[in-house]
């Protein structure tokens, strides 16, 4: 039985552009996102905090985080919060919980990864409808489209979600 998550996991084709370096990078300021701090530092090279970056908008944490800003000296970032930290905590703890609820009733060890990955693609298309309702209110008169939350809180939450939900 499965009883914590691991934050930082990612596919193994993401993990091997990420040297070490940057997946340390990556971990601090991840930590900054759970702790809600408002500065992390990172590493000396712009480059590589330019990839934390892409990595970092790509977590399933990160949607908490309104705006990030490079510090001057581009060795860190400010991070502008959508929520108060209590909020993020209690959002944090949803999504973790959910997960090993997911993980614990759908994988068994026997399974081979691909049944895992079908067995939790199955869970999410079984558990997540459409999103009519959005869709119905969507405004495109100003030549934009407009996305609703497709972070994955939002659809453990209300059970609907959009294409950009299921990704």
């Amino acid at each position: 039985v499965l009883t914590e998550i691991n934050h930082y996991v990612m596919s193994p084709a993401d993990r091997y552009y990420l040297t070490d370096s940057r997946m340390d990078a990556y971990k601090k300021a991840l930590d900054a996102v759970f702790a809600h701090e408002e500065e992390v530092r990172l590493s000396d090279s712009y480059d590589d905090n330019l990839a934390v970056l892409g990595y970092l908008q790509q977590s399933p944490y990160t949607f908490v985080v309104s705006d990030y800003t490079f510090t001057p000296d581009h060795t860190g970032m400010y991070f502008e919060y959508a929520y108060p930290a209590e909020e993020c905590t209690e959002m944090f703890e949803l999504i973790d919980q959910e997960y090993l609820t997911l993980i614990n009733e759908t994988i068994t060890p026997d399974m081979t990864e691909l049944e895992k990955v079908l067995a939790i693609h199955k869970y999410f298309a079984q558990r997540i409808s459409y999103d009519y309702d959005w869709l119905d209110e969507l405004n495109m008169s100003d030549d934009q489209y407009l996305f609703p939350d497709i972070v994955i809180y939002q659809a453990l939450t209300t059970n609907k979600g959009v294409c950009h939900t299921y990704t």
